[in-house]
């Protein structure tokens, strides 16, 4: 007995029409009131990007650990997005630090390995004498020639410091028979120096003068001022003194006789 169309809204008690009595794709934006769409109408996977506005997304809507490197543009983490002391070493890749990221003064004596400054780590004259520890400089620090006369204390070269001995001496007795007025006494040496020899006697009336000499030894020779005298024996004292600058010589008697008629 209804005719169609003769159905009107005043006609329907409220919440009459269930979802059977509605066609399919006939709810459309108009029937739906502002704020109607809560999470529960919403199907599983069904929002996709075009359903979002722009910047609609903020952390709040972010679960943690969501955002991962697939997430991230090339160049997008800047300073300001890293907190306070979060770079650690496993952050950092191998030769990523260089010079230019360390501040002045930031290396410090545990930063160093030891042994790791080498002698083209060190700047020319910056080692002083505060530097060197008691005792550290050897012989073999030294270069040859290096050592000169005002690097030496007064009285700090003994005589065990010298490769030969500045100086020995010694005493040899002699005999003259009766009326005896010259007499040869040998005194054997081992040398390999140059040397002089200074010689006397201690009897008033005998001359002493060096006969020959050799790196062996050497002679000198005793006269006795008088014509007629006892036998005597007596003693002669000798100093040999060293003299490593000066050219090798050995003379013997006519050398000396020689060299004297010359002059």
């Amino acid at each position: 007995h209804i005719q169609e169309a003769q159905i009107a809204n005043h006609h329907l008690i409220d919440q009459i029409i269930t979802s059977e009595k509605m066609a399919s794709d006939t709810i459309g934006e108009e029937h739906i009131q502002d704020q109607a769409i809560t999470s529960r109408h919403i199907g599983t996977a069904q929002i996709e990007k075009e359903h979002l506005a722009d910047s609609i997304i903020d952390t709040s809507k972010i679960q943690d650990g969501a955002i991962v490197e697939s997430h991230l543009n090339d160049n997008i983490i800047k300073g300001s997005h890293i907190q306070q002391a979060q770079i650690g070493n496993r952050h950092l890749a191998e030769g990523a630090v260089t010079s230019y990221k360390i501040s002045w003064d930031a290396i410090q004596t545990h930063h160093l390995q030891n042994r790791s400054v080498t002698a083209e780590k060190l700047d020319d004259n910056i080692i002083d004498s505060s530097k060197i520890s008691a005792e550290a400089i050897q012989s073999h620090h030294i270069q040859p020639g290096a050592i000169e006369h005002h690097h030496l204390a007064d009285h700090s070269i003994g005589i065990e410091k010298l490769n030969f001995l500045p100086f020995t001496s010694g005493s040899v007795a002699f005999h003259f028979e009766e009326n005896e007025t010259e007499t040869f006494v040998n005194v054997t040496v081992m040398q390999n120096q140059p040397y002089h020899v200074i010689a006397m006697s201690n009897l008033a009336n005998c001359i002493v003068s060096l006969s020959s000499q050799h790196l062996e030894g050497f002679t000198l020779r005793v006269n006795r001022i008088a014509d007629s005298a006892p036998s005597v024996d007596g003693y002669l004292f000798w100093i040999l003194l060293t003299c490593p600058n000066e050219a090798h010589f050995i003379l013997d008697e006519s050398e000396q006789l020689q060299t004297a008629e010359q002059g």
